[in-house]
C-alpha cells in the first residue's frame, strides 16, 4: 500500500492583481481627466494638470498630492502578494490625499512672482474619484488577501 503525496498547491494566480491592478488604473486615468479645482478667475485645473503640478503645493503647505508617492509603491506591493502592505499604503494615501480639500477657498499665486493670484471657489469631481482609487487598490488587496 502506497501512500500518494497530497496535490500541490497550484501556483497564485495572477488574474485577480491583475484585474484590481487595472481597475486602480482606470479610476486614476479617470480622475486625471476630470476637473479637479474651479478658481475665481475662470480657469479651471484637470486632475491631470495637479498631477504634474501638485508638487508645488507644498509651498503652499498643501501636502495631498504627495498621496501619489504611496500609490505608486502600493501597485508594485499588490502585484507581489504583499496584502498588508498594500492595505497600508493605500490607507496612508488615503489620509494624505484628503489634504487635498484643504485648498477650498485658498488663494494661491498663478505666477512664479506670487504677483497675480487668484482663489479655488470650488473643487470638481478628480479628488473625490483620485481618493476612490486608493480605496480600491486596498480594497481589492484586502478581498485578495481573504482569498488567498
Amino acid at each position: 500500500m502506497s501512500a500518494t503525496p497530497p496535490p500541490m498547491p497550484s501556483p497564485p494566480s495572477w488574474k485577480g492583481r491583475l484585474i484590481v491592478g487595472g481597475a486602480t488604473l482606470v479610476v486614476f486615468g479617470v480622475a486625471c481627466a476630470l476637473p479637479a479645482y474651479y478658481l475665481k478667475n475662470g480657469d479651471r485645473w484637470s486632475g491631470g494638470q495637479v498631477l504634474l503640478m501638485g508638487w508645488m503645493g507644498l509651498f503652499l503647505g498643501q501636502l495631498g498630492w504627495f498621496a501619489n508617492l504611496l500609490y505608486f509603491p502600493a501597485l508594485i506591493t499588490l502585484l507581489c502578494r504583499c496584502w498588508k502592505t498594500t492595505v497600508i499604503l493605500a490607507g496612508v494615501a488615503f489620509l494624505i490625499g484628503l489634504h487635498s480639500f484643504a485648498l477650498a477657498l485658498q488663494e494661491i499665486p498663478l505666477d512664479e512672482g506670487g504677483v497675480n493670484k487668484t482663489t479655488v471657489t470650488a473643487i470638481g469631481a478628480a479628488p473625490v474619484v483620485w481618493l476612490a482609487s486608493f480605496v480600491v487598490l486596498g480594497g481589492g488587496a484586502w478581498m485578495l488577501r481573504t482569498r488567498n
